[in-house]
């Protein structure tokens, strides 16, 4: 039996508890509903939302280290050690001695397959999660993510580090870019 809410968010009002009044919770909230829409929408590949965006990485820079992968993916060394453990257990990645001890990383035929059949399922929780806004709140909603994002990333405990070539690949890789210096100045 799935329990429901007790009554909505919305009809409590947002400061009648503290809490729900402060932007870390609702972020944190956010991140829960994501997450259990991602897993929902994902449970027959048996993959986690840190799981996927790693192959999406290694897909978009083949031959990335590990280390790089948890600066691209602004990921702690224990975490991004544990993702590409898992994800070589599930053969999903290789790992291809470059030198010493660094290790290139590459998809495998069965991970290009698994993001494929993947793809579709993972637009659809973004369609869910930003389903209540308009396109102009969605455009609106993610530029401010953006404007966030970058602007606290160093107060990280692991920071998202580019250098060189891979901030020209996490530009294009970004389905939403970050506001352009004129929408900066409107948007405060």
């Amino acid at each position: 039996m799935k329990l429901q809410p007790l009554e909505p968010l919305s009809s409590i009002g947002p400061t009648a508890i503290e809490v729900f009044n402060k932007p870390g919770h609702l972020i944190r909230r956010l991140h829960q509903i994501s997450t259990s829409i991602f897993i929902e929408e994902a449970k027959a590949h048996d993959l986690t939302p840190v799981q996927y965006a790693s192959l999406i990485a290694v897909e978009l820079l083949p031959g990335i280290d590990q280390t790089r992968l948890g600066r691209f993916l602004a990921l702690d060394r224990q975490t991004v050690s544990n993702v590409v453990r898992r994800l070589e257990g599930k053969r999903l990645i290789n790992r291809r001695r470059r030198n010493g001890r660094m290790s290139a990383l590459y998809l495998t035929a069965a991970a290009r397959a698994m993001i494929e059949a993947v793809r579709p399922r993972i637009a659809k929780v973004d369609a869910i999660i930003l389903q209540p806004l308009t396109t102009r709140e969605r455009e609106t909603f993610m530029q401010l993510l953006w404007k966030l994002v970058d602007f606290n990333n160093a107060r990280s405990r692991a920071p998202m580090t580019l250098a060189g070539r891979w901030d020209d690949l996490a530009r294009k890789a970004a389905p939403a870019r970050p506001p352009s210096r004129g929408r900066r100045a409107a948007l405060g």
